[in-house]
């Protein structure tokens, strides 16, 4: 009978435990989904833009990039987080930006992308 008694399963403090575990994931996750999907609007408009076949100068390309941005509603992309390179026949546009997410208090989780499309240059 005692050895019964030891196998019963989790107590009360293991219920706990696995709770606070399964809360911390839950508010890392809600946290960081928005960040990961206005990452995925940039690097659905870097691939529309990539897909254009019409050429363009590096202006004409970085306003057509911005718009599309702004229609995603995308609010952590700077003109300064938007590098535009010529490479032969055509501009590698380049989109690297962090986000910081404030978690509790001091702590803050850093999420860094860096994404690229080529367009053909004018």
């Amino acid at each position: 009978m005692n050895v019964a008694r030891r196998q019963r399963g989790f107590g009360m403090v293991g219920w706990f435990f696995v709770i606070a575990v399964a809360a911390f994931f839950l508010t890392i996750l809600f946290k960081l989904f928005p960040v990961y999907m206005e990452h995925m609007s940039v690097a659905q408009s870097l691939k529309m833009l990539g897909e254009e076949r019409e050429a363009r100068s590096p202006n004409e390309i970085r306003t057509s990039l911005f718009k599309r941005l702004q229609v995603n509603n995308v609010e952590n992309i700077t003109r300064e987080n938007v590098e535009i390179v010529r490479d032969n026949n055509a501009y590698v546009v380049t989109v690297a930006y962090e986000v910081r997410v404030p978690f509790a208090r001091n702590i803050s989780i850093l999420v860094s992308f860096n994404d690229k499309a080529e367009v053909p240059a004018s």
